[in-house]
């Protein structure tokens, strides 16, 4: 980092973040664009002001890129879906606040000696605000009018740097219509930061009304902008003098880092490259901490010191993410740069997209991965072990992409796979300060950093005899849950640790939509009467977030139906008559487990079967005629809904992106007639099945695919003619294991017998394979072959052997353990 850059960043970081809640009417938006313009740029003009008094010069050559406003404006689109949710906001001309954008980009300075700031704007849509993260923003403008998005309002917010300003517009209705937005301005009477303006008069319409008082109606927004001469730090950089210890910077560490903390991690990314293999690092922080920095001032320090040639990757969910690295780079004397490519003396440093370097696992000296938690788990265990010299860096908090699942899934992978691996974690933000309150509001009203409730000594001393404990059990809604905040707290909390995808939606989803309710399963423990005299304490044990679905009118089915429309809160019945072409699927009601989380500590005691049983019970009582719920599907998952009484839907074609399996949907019938469907239709699924299986099925777990046909088998007229076996099956199939006769011509043997694995046969294929996923059995490999049509190469590499004849061996080994099922099967 330049020295300029580095004292700005110091100055900046000391400013107060600013947020300012607009609400205001269409009719409004055209006539206060062209004054916000002018507020705005009057107080950043202030902060440049007081930033180059300090020095002796305004001449210095980075002044100007210093004095850019670095802006975004984010416009939100009406939310598609739910057609009895009031939006309440037509988009048109007449209330956009793109002129406001464009009045803050044509700003000419008048006064040469007072410069106005010049406005760069990113003007953004969707999803498009996902390329900002690990960018550095002056200005972030949200108008959320037509919709209110937490998670680009969590995810922009982290990209604002000390003293800048953070603009959201809402619409008058929002706020009254909103517990997520009551809850968020909940948090701003005790933060000094926070701001809540009204600009809901007809600006300018009487001609006779003179400019003060048209400007008194600004007169909130100009007091939220106030800066008094003491806001701003009074360090002067005198040379760097270390004796100056009133005004002077701090000077900068080894490398540009700005503290301690930064320099360690720097070190740490050093050492891996140039130090032992297989000592990988993981670097974890909230937002703003300087983590990318770090990556990027290590890569320098690298490529300057090391005297082997080096070639630097580096991987990220996309390219804008990793834009401030190789800003960091350009500070380099002598690096050239190519986009995304940099060349330095002999050294290389190239940017690789994660399916490409999935691809083709590329040999270098250093794998960098920034922005880790936006990259699916399973991918980043791949990319981990073909790597041995490994850097990752990411943010934990849900808004970052594939959430928690790096938390939850991948950090004990790597822990397990290098046990000399380390991990440091950024707590000091670089961007703006440690007291910070916007971030505080954030971290309090979104549950960024919720903690699991901690259960007491006499809970874990009660652990064996939980399940036999009565369990009680509340049903509550958003509005209900803000009533108890420690509560909502805890909750959430259980739900983040559950789940790899949590996100800041998530919670306005849970305190807005009138369809979803939060069921919550309490435990009581008897309080020691030597310290607690109120008797027994309820224990939170389990939550389970619940969505009700279906009856839609005929012309919105007809609409879904024949693609034209895409409901929101309405995934089962959709996913049934689009994917799995169920004509009925918006006659009945469903009530949609969204997830069940158990408390870590009391995981694997039956309480969530405990909590499945009240969950039927609920649905009975609210006369619903379905439960489902859809999932990343693997053997463990797929057990213990199995064991509950689901039954399968669907099977998703494709993986998906965060949990990398398959989704799967399954039903479990709740009134007599949702039963009779239920059961239909996973005998329509395992009838069907057997088409897919050596295509979209192909790349699934042998394991889970045979617990499946297992599972789903139905004595049934169609189902029996389709595994019948013939009395010739078994002797071909028993000539093929004693090796008289090939694989090819025993296949539709062996074929016919696999597909008749039925229920009597699931528990032996659940328990044939152990944790270890490189234990497979030879069973499995006749499944890949015969049913998944995997390649040669594919089976060998499946069962650890090589040539022909060996895995030939290991496939008969596989038709001995089927003929041996079929036989118990027989008696």
């Amino acid at each position: 980092m330049g020295e300029p850059a580095y004292q700005w960043l110091q100055w900046s970081a000391k400013l107060q973040r600013r947020l300012l809640c607009i609400e205001t009417d269409d009719e409004n938006v055209s006539l206060i664009s062209t004054r916000l313009a002018d507020d705005l740029s009057n107080y950043f003009q202030r902060q440049n002001s007081a930033y180059w008094e300090l020095f002796d010069s305004k001449s210095d050559p980075d002044s100007e890129a210093l004095n850019t406003v670095n802006s975004v404006f984010f416009e939100a689109s009406p939310r598609a879906g739910n057609p009895d949710k009031f939006s309440g906001f037509n988009r048109s001309d007449a209330s956009s606040l793109k002129p406001l954008v464009s009045y803050l980009q044509e700003i000419q300075s008048v006064d040469p000696e007072n410069p106005s700031p010049g406005f760069t704007v990113a003007s953004l849509t969707g999803q498009q605000y996902r390329s900002q993260l690990g960018r550095e923003n002056r200005l972030v403008m949200i108008d959320a009018r037509a919709d209110f998005n937490a998670d680009v309002f969590t995810a922009l917010a982290g990209t604002v740097v000390g003293g800048g300003l953070l603009l959201l517009f809402l619409k008058p209705q929002q706020l009254h219509s909103s517990n997520t937005l009551q809850h968020l301005f909940g948090g701003f009477s005790s933060r000094d930061c926070c701001h809540h303006i009204q600009l809901l008069n007809n600006i300018g319409t009487d001609s006779n009304a003179s400019e003060d008082s048209r400007a008194a109606e600004l007169l909130l927004f100009g007091d939220a902008l106030k800066i008094e001469a003491n806001d701003f730090p009074d360090s002067k950089p005198l040379g760097f003098n270390p004796d100056d210890s009133e005004h002077a910077f701090d000077a900068p560490r080894s490398f540009g880092a700005t503290n301690p903390a930064q320099q360690q991690v720097i070190e740490q990314v050093v050492n891996v490259a140039l130090g032992k293999r297989n000592k990988p690092l993981v670097i974890t922080a909230d937002r703003g901490r300087g983590k990318t920095t770090a990556l990027a001032l290590a890569t320098i320090k690298i490529i300057t010191e090391a005297e082997r040639k080096q070639l630097i990757l580096i991987t990220a969910p996309s390219p804008a993410s990793i834009n401030t690295y190789f800003k960091h780079l350009k500070t380099l004397e002598g690096i050239e740069i190519d986009g995304l490519n940099a060349r330095y003396q002999q050294h290389q440093i190239r940017f690789i997209a994660v399916d490409e370097l999935l691809r083709a696992k590329p040999a270098c000296n250093l794998l960098l991965v920034d922005e880790a938690a936006a990259i699916p788990a399973p991918q980043l265990m791949a990319i981990s072990q073909t790597n041995h010299r490994l850097v990752l860096a990411s943010t934990v908090h849900g808004y970052e992409g594939a959430g928690r699942g790096f938390t939850y899934k991948f950090l004990p992978f790597i822990n397990r796979l290098y046990p000399q691996g380390s991990h440091l974690h950024l707590d000091e933000p670089i961007r703006w300060s440690a007291d910070d309150q916007l971030e505080k509001l954030l971290f309090e009203r979104f549950y960024l950093n919720a903690e699991l409730p901690e259960l007491s000594n006499q809970v874990a001393d009660e652990l064996p005899d939980i399940a036999s404990k009565a369990m009680h059990y509340r049903w509550l809604q958003g509005y209900e849950l803000l009533q108890e905040p420690a509560l909502l707290s805890d909750a959430f909390a259980l739900l983040v640790s559950a789940h790899y995808q949590t996100e800041p939606s998530d919670l306005a989803l849970l305190l807005d939509d009138e369809q979803i309710t939060l069921g919550l399963q309490f435990f009581d423990v008897d309080a020691k009467q030597t310290s607690d005299t109120r008797g027994s304490q309820p224990v939170l044990a389990s939550v389970c977030l619940l969505v009700k679905e279906g009856r839609l009118s005929e012309q919105l089915v007809e609409d879904i139906s024949q693609g034209k429309r895409r409901i929101r809160g309405q995934f089962t019945p959709q996913s049934l008559l689009t994917q799995a072409n169920v004509d009925w699927a918006f006659s009945y009601r469903y009530g949609r487990i969204v997830r069940i989380a158990v408390h870590p500590k009391l995981q694997n005691l039956g309480l969530g079967n405990a909590f499945l049983r009240e969950c039927k019970d609920y649905a009975d009582h609210q006369q619903l005629d379905f439960l489902a719920t859809s999932f990343g599907v693997n053997p463990q998952l797929f057990h213990f809904w199995q064991a509950a009484g689901f039954k399968v839907a669907r099977l998703g074609f494709n993986k998906d992106k965060a949990s990398g399996e398959h989704s799967i949907l399954l039903l479990h019938g709740v009134s007599t007639d949702a039963k009779t469907k239920a059961k239909e239709l996973q005998s329509q699924w395992r009838q069907d099945s057997a088409i897919y299986l050596s295509d979209e099925y192909a790349e699934l777990s042998t394991r889970l695919m045979t617990m499946l046909l297992c599972a789903t088998a139905e004595l049934t007229e169609e189902t029996l003619r389709q595994t019948q076996i013939r009395d010739s099956d078994i002797s071909v199939v028993t000539r093929f294991i004693d090796g008289s006769r090939q694989y090819s011509n025993c296949k539709p043997a062996i074929y016919r017998l696999l597909l008749a694995l039925d229920k009597a046969d699931y528990s032996y294929v659940k328990n044939l394979q152990g944790e270890q996923e490189s234990e497979i059995t030879p069973l499995f490999v006749v499944i890949a072959k015969t049913l998944q049509n995997w390649s040669v190469a594919e089976l060998a590499k499946l069962s650890g052997v090589s040539g022909q004849k060996a895995l030939t061996k290991v496939l008969q080994q596989g038709c001995q353990q089927l003929l041996a099922r079929h036989e118990k099967s027989s008696e």
